[in-house]
C-alpha cells in the first residue's frame, strides 16, 4: 500500500482541526524529533471565548494576529464573524514563502475559502504543496471547500489521505500513530 505525501484534516467549523494539527506537531517532535516548517493558526482564548486566530511560523515560532472576532463587522454579510487582518495574511504568506520544505514536515493550517475559492490567504502554502519538496505535508481544510483542495492533488498527482473529524468513528490517536509510522527516525 502506498504511503500518502499529504494528510489532510477536514471537519466543519470548530470542531478540532487545529487542535489536531498542534497534537500531530508535538508527538512529532516528541518521539520523531523532525525539522518542521509552516504556518499553524491557533486560537486566542479569554475565558474559553476565542476572541483571535494567530498564525504562527512552526519553525521559529514568531506569531502575527490574523483574525479577530468581530460580529456586526461586514454590514453586507452578517454572517461573517471574523475579521481578516490583511497584514497578518501577507505576514503569513511571507512566512510560507521563505519557508524550505525539503526534507522537514510541512503544515499548513488552514486552507478555506479565501484560498481555494478567492486565490487569497496561503497560496504561497499551495504552491509548497504543489511542489512536493517536502518530507511530508499535513493540511487543514474546511469541509466546505474540501473537494477543491482534493482536485489539487488529483491534478497535480499528489497521494493524499483523508482524515474527517466529523466522522463519529474517526480516530485521532490512531491516526496520529499512523503519520509518525510513516515519518523517518525512530519512536
Amino acid at each position: 500500500m502506498m504511503k500518502p505525501d499529504v494528510w489532510i484534516i477536514t471537519g466543519s467549523q470548530r470542531i478540532g482541526k487545529t487542535v489536531l494539527l498542534l497534537d500531530l506537531y508535538q508527538q512529532v517532535q516528541e518521539k520523531k524529533n523532525i525539522p518542521m516548517c509552516g504556518v499553524i493558526s491557533p486560537g486566542f482564548y479569554i475565558q474559553d471565548e476565542r476572541e483571535k486566530i494567530i498564525a504562527q511560523n512552526v519553525e521559529t515560532g514568531e506569531k502575527h494576529d490574523l483574525a479577530n472576532y468581530l460580529p456586526g463587522w461586514d454590514t453586507t454579510m452578517p454572517e461573517k464573524v471574523w475579521k481578516m487582518d490583511k497584514d497578518g495574511i501577507l505576514w503569513g504568506n511571507t512566512q510560507l514563502k521563505n519557508c524550505e520544505p525539503k526534507g522537514k514536515v510541512f503544515l499548513l493550517d488552514e486552507i478555506g475559502i479565501y484560498e481555494l475559492l478567492e486565490g487569497e490567504g496561503w497560496q504561497a502554502g499551495l504552491e509548497i504543496l504543489k511542489r512536493r519538496q517536502y518530507c511530508k505535508a499535513i493540511v487543514t481544510v474546511r469541509k466546505e471547500v474540501l473537494g477543491s483542495l482534493i482536485n489539487i492533488c488529483e491534478e497535480e498527482h499528489i497521494l493524499y489521505e483523508l482524515f474527517d473529524l466529523d466522522d463519529p468513528t474517526a480516530e485521532k490517536q490512531r491516526f496520529i500513530e499512523e503519520i509518525l509510522s510513516t515519518l523517518p527516525g525512530e519512536l
